[in-house]
């Protein structure tokens, strides 16, 4: 049994190389964003200041959060740190094992605000406003949005990539199931292709039959068929040569 396993992990398509080379610097450079910001915010002003930049709807209001998004689990940065922990390594499997590249930069964009808000609870300052002061292990937000629809709230840029990401895992469930729906086209698939040759060699006849079950595109079926051709024409001017 475990032999089986580590085969399949062996032999299974990983996609190194989309992940090397559109994943991870999608995670860096938006890790770097979230904490460039929130370097910026907690260098330039104090804790609970606050400014305006669209009149009555956008600010900056520096807080550092104990809790979750949106000041759920407020007050408890352990348990909210545990989540968060459990919740990245989870995303982080997902991304090694996920071949589907939709689906990867989805995942990507998650793991990307939920490790830079898991990392930043460790140099975040100290909670020096009256509620929670003293309390350690908070997270740096600032983005203040005041909107009749849902009320006000405060976000960092990693809580953005995270409602970004969930939108973009929401639109791959829908892909994939129209994809379920949807039949392919009959001049781009063929559910099963037969190639038969037949190599006369004087009395002798010889009979090569080639099935693939399964979708076939044109494509890959004409080059199948190109190939057998190649080595029936092969098999004859052996033939003809011994007699």
């Amino acid at each position: 049994m475990w032999l089986n396993i580590a085969g399949k992990l062996k032999n299974y398509e990983y996609q190194w190389k989309f992940k090397l080379l559109v994943c991870l610097p999608i995670f860096l450079i938006l890790v770097a964003i979230d904490w460039i910001s929130k370097g910026l915010i907690t260098t330039y002003m104090a804790q609970g200041e606050e400014k305006e930049v669209i009149k009555n709807f956008l600010f900056f209001h520096f807080v550092i959060n104990p809790g979750a998004a949106k000041g759920m689990l407020d007050g408890q940065p352990v348990l909210v740190m545990t989540i968060a922990t459990i919740l990245t390594l989870f995303m982080f499997t997902a991304i090694i094992f996920t071949t589907d590249k939709k689906w990867l930069i989805g995942f990507t964009i998650f793991l990307s605000g939920s490790f830079a808000n898991l990392l930043a609870r460790a140099w975040a300052p100290m909670i020096s406003t009256p509620e929670h002061q003293g309390v350690m292990g908070g997270v740096v937000d600032f983005i203040k949005i005041k909107w009749w629809l849902f009320g006000d709230f405060i976000m960092n840029i990693a809580d953005a990539w995270v409602s970004i990401s969930i939108g973009v895992l929401v639109l791959c469930v829908l892909i994939d199931i129209v994809k379920m729906f949807v039949k392919p086209k009959a001049k781009d698939v063929q559910d099963q292709s037969i190639v038969t040759i037949e190599i006369n060699t004087g009395t002798n006849e010889t009979q090569t039959t080639v099935k693939t079950e399964g979708a076939i595109d044109k494509k890959t079926n004409s080059k199948r068929k190109e190939k057998i051709c190649k080595k029936s024409k092969s098999l004859k001017q052996k033939k003809t040569t011994k007699d």
